[in-house]
């Protein structure tokens, strides 16, 4: 609820709550229903392989569609927002995408996010992976596994930013955990 970028696109709480919920319920059965989804006690993961997309066009426009209406102002800010992002982005090809990682809030500080990552470091097996997060909060747990920021893209000036996180392929190709090597 409380996420930079989803504060900004929506300030009304229960419009948020709203758009969040439909955005997460909108991921997690595409996740689920193309093998992407890890849910279990300690939260849920949605991790894109590489070649991969989590949404067809028509799951993709439901989600532009709940974003551009939950959005305060003139469609042409998020407009150049999502530009500027796509412009941000890595050459993902072969690259993992960790849409979505999250533990919550009552089991939040317990070590099951570091848990999932492991798990998802494994999944991986040592190839590159790329994620956004609006959450500078995030970013030394991101950076706890390897993971770099290589962009940091303004929702607009003034406004919060959005952060580009990648993690580069181990040069064995074996899984690296930096909490732990």
């Amino acid at each position: 609820m409380d996420d930079p970028f989803f504060a900004w696109t929506t300030p009304d709480e229960t419009a948020r709550r709203a758009l969040l919920e439909a955005m997460f319920s909108l991921a997690v059965k595409a996740g689920d229903a193309q093998g992407f989804l890890r849910l279990d006690d300690r939260g849920v993961s949605v991790l894109i392989p590489p070649g991969r997309q989590l949404y067809d066009a028509e799951e993709s426009a439901i989600e532009q569609g709940l974003l551009r209406k939950a959005f305060h102002r003139s469609g042409a800010i998020l407009d150049d927002y999502r530009r500027r992002l796509r412009s941000s982005n890595p050459d993902a090809t072969g690259y993992w995408y960790l849409h979505y990682l999250a533990v919550p809030t009552a089991k939040r500080r317990r070590g099951l996010g570091s848990s999932m990552m492991t798990d998802i470091l494994t999944q991986t097996a040592g190839a590159p992976l790329w994620l956004h997060t609006g959450r500078p909060s995030n970013l030394g747990f991101y950076a706890g596994f390897g993971l770099k920021i290589i962009a940091i893209t303004p929702c607009e000036p003034g406004g919060p930013y959005v952060y580009t996180l990648r993690k580069l392929p181990s040069p064995t190709g074996q899984p690296t955990n930096p909490r732990t090597d």
